[in-house]
């Protein structure tokens, strides 16, 4: 009869163990969760601003010195041309860690 008691205390202590388990693994799925969509907003940022660099750099490059018009004029055909698809190539490649080129 005392086997039995004490069988009993342990499988309540084991119960209550396995409720505050399940409580602690939802919590850390919600955690997981949390953190996941912070590192994917915080790539998506990372990847916009490499591309803004890339942008800034080709203006650099490729703009001659001259007037205020004629700078303005040639950035902002670099910018228009490095649009669409050309962004969105860029930003897959270094998503996916591949080297950055233009295209």
């Amino acid at each position: 009869m005392a086997e039995l008691l004490s069988l009993q205390g342990q499988l309540t202590v084991a119960l209550e163990e396995k409720a505050r388990l399940e409580e602690d693994l939802v919590v850390s799925r919600e955690e997981t969760r949390v953190a996941r969509a912070e590192t994917k907003t915080a790539q998506t940022e990372t990847v916009d601003a490499r591309w803004d660099g890339f942008v800034a750099e080709a203006m650099v490059s490729i703009c001659e010195k001259g007037n205020r018009n004629k700078l303005s004029k040639c950035k902002e055909e670099v910018k228009t041309s490095l649009t669409g698809t050309r962004a969105a190539r860029f930003k897959q490649c270094v998503g996916s860690g591949q080297a950055q080129r233009a295209s």
